[in-house]
């Protein structure tokens, strides 16, 4: 039901899109949850940091991600993420992430983008290798203040160490080891992106919601902070977070 509901607001907005053939402006760099549809341009790199900590355990639980990206071409980007350990908790373990991603940007020229990757997970336990494919779309809305709408869908399977190659269908549906549905919304201003993200996460700890309220700032240009609130809907959801990013942009070879 909910991506059913996704799916007709977004065949409803680009149905009601106007043509227009003009460069694609990407707004905000990051969000809290979900992967946006843009890639690096060739030759830039970013830097992200995304600390985020739970306050209503005890003890407090939070992680502080850092990420690079690095584009390949202007619609084909690789990336690596290091998860460092928990804070006073055992939830959450270190993990290395390698991934990648292609963009196909203003499809019909309608403001219309579409994203597929993979990221493989190497958990710093030994317990074996995670792959995590994803698709996202998201289109731009001119006539409504800028909006940029997106969603992205994500499943997630575990590969153990006796069994690194999946032999058939069977294999692979015991091999599922979960999946994410997530759907948002950006709105720019002058000097501050208003975001807002709501998800659904299927994984070991139970079905976890949260609805993300978010606020993102360009401090100076190519540098972005953001502050986000994620609030639990489930029983197995935190009560809620504090979550932050920051990210830098920068170009690797400078064009003469």
């Amino acid at each position: 039901m909910r991506i059913t509901f996704g799916i007709v607001v977004f065949c409803f907005a680009w149905c009601i899109q106007p043509s227009f053939a003009q460069e694609v402006e990407q707004s905000a760099e990051e969000v809290f949850w979900t992967e946006l549809v843009y890639p690096q341009e060739k030759g830039e790199v970013q830097l992200s940091l995304s600390p985020w900590i739970n306050t209503t355990t005890d003890p407090s639980v939070g992680q502080s991600p850092f990420t690079l990206e690095y584009g390949i071409s202007d619609a084909w980007q690789l990336e690596a993420e290091w998860s460092g350990p928990a804070y006073n908790g055992s939830d959450y373990e270190s993990a290395l992430e390698l991934g990648t991603k292609y963009s196909f940007l203003n499809l019909f020229n309608k403001g219309l983008h579409v994203a597929i990757g993979n990221e493989f997970e190497f958990a710093m336990e030994g317990e074996g290798v995670g792959t995590e494919p994803f698709a996202v779309i998201a289109i731009d809305l001119p006539r409504l203040a800028n909006l940029h709408l997106f969603s992205q869908v994500k499943m997630e399977f575990e590969l153990s160490e006796e069994d690194n190659a999946i032999q058939d269908v069977d294999a692979l549906e015991e091999e599922a080891a979960g999946w994410s549905v997530q759907f948002g919304a950006i709105l720019p201003t002058e000097e501050i992106y208003f975001s807002a993200e709501i998800g659904w996460m299927q994984e070991d700890k139970g079905l976890q919601s949260y609805v993300t309220p978010g606020l993102i700032f360009e401090i100076i240009d190519d540098f972005q902070v953001g502050l986000g609130i994620p609030i639990g809907l489930t029983s197995d959801s935190d009560t809620f977070r504090i979550s932050t990013f920051f990210t830098y942009e920068f170009e690797l070879f400078e064009s003469n």
